[in-house]
């Protein structure tokens, strides 16, 4: 029996070899490696690790590629949304720019035969424009629907009565959708007026918003006899030009931009 390593081996080679030419019978020849793995268990154990090794850079480099590329996803999707942003601020600029071509109750489809139909017939769940304009998310979604807060400073106010009223702030506390007449909600709003030296007067008020032009009407009640129409403007129609109307004459007698808060 030959114990050791690559000299070892050798020994054993050539201890074979003579067994072979000499044709001794009773020669036997044994390699027995070291209790302790010797050369080969070093050698493979050193090749594991080096494997190991490569395989965590490995696992390092994955995970930092997929760092970079989230980035990178999340980068896409917000240059999507600026990007989507934008083309419903340019559509808003071109019906408003094109809105004369159709009737005062009439909606712009926004094609390039300047289309227009009823606006009555917007987001009646139905598509009457052909490009289906009329029916898209952005146009049918309620920009005053139940839980709505709007709020502003009031200016140029010769409202009779209520001419030291310095603030208003609207809150929709209730929003119908009849299933017959999509293109209108039925909202109950409250209309707080705070006047210069802060003193709250309240009313609670019933309300039109119509979809085809994201048009609010607010209807006098109770004491105040005085009545607000809202334009809804900006991308997310998140900005309300407002104009408060005497019941008697429909004359204006204030304005206020109104923004969304809620």
């Amino acid at each position: 029996a030959v114990h050791g390593s690559t000299q070892d081996m050798r020994v054993v080679l050539v201890c074979a070899l003579l067994a072979a030419v000499t044709a001794q019978p009773n020669c036997h020849c044994e390699f027995r490696p070291p209790s302790g793995g010797g050369f080969l268990a070093h050698m493979l154990s050193g090749r594991q690790a080096s494997r190991t090794e490569v395989n965590e850079h490995r696992l390092t480099d994955l995970h930092q590629s997929v760092d970079v590329l989230q980035e990178r996803l999340e980068s896409k999707i917000k240059e999507r949304e600026k990007a989507y942003e934008h083309v419903l601020d340019l559509e808003n600029r071109v019906d408003h720019l094109e809105k004369d071509t159709c009737g005062k109750r009439e909606f712009q489809c926004g094609d390039m035969e300047h289309h227009c139909i009823s606006d009555l017939l917007v987001c009646d769940g139905s598509a009457d424009c052909d490009n289906a304009h009329d029916e898209e998310g952005h146009v049918c979604e309620n920009s005053a629907g139940a839980g709505s807060v709007l709020e502003g400073d009031i200016n140029h106010n010769t409202c009779a009565g209520y001419d030291h009223m310095a603030h208003i702030r609207l809150t929709v506390i209730g929003e119908r959708r009849r299933h017959w007449f999509q293109s209108v909600a039925t909202l109950t709003v409250t209309m707080h007026f705070t006047d210069d030296d802060g003193h709250v007067h309240d009313s609670e008020n019933h309300a039109l918003y119509y979809f085809a032009h994201h048009h609010l009407i607010v209807y006098p009640s109770g004491g105040a006899r005085f009545g607000l129409v809202c334009d809804f403007v900006g991308a997310h129609h998140d900005h309300c030009d407002a104009t408060v109307v005497h019941e008697g004459s429909l004359e204006a007698c204030a304005h206020a931009i109104l923004t969304k808060t809620h």
